[in-house]
């Protein structure tokens, strides 16, 4: 119980925050120009860890206010 938690280090969470945002622009534009259901699929999964990035929260936590 009262055991440490190593938490990541700066440079990687800038490193992930950075591939999402790019990957999320990029399937915005494949988006505008026509729609793919995939691609839909994709941002969906993109948007999530990003929010729970943004919220400096657990993903069970962002899950269960749904």
């Amino acid at each position: 119980m009262n055991k440490g938690h190593l938490l990541p280090f700066s440079e990687d969470i800038m490193r992930l925050k950075t591939f999402l945002d790019q990957k999320t622009e990029s399937l915005l534009e494949i988006l505008h120009e026509r729609f793919d259901k995939d691609d839909w699929n994709v941002l969906n999964q993109m948007t999530f860890p990003q929010l729970v990035m943004f919220n400096r929260r657990r993903g069970w936590e962002t899950l269960n206010e749904c």
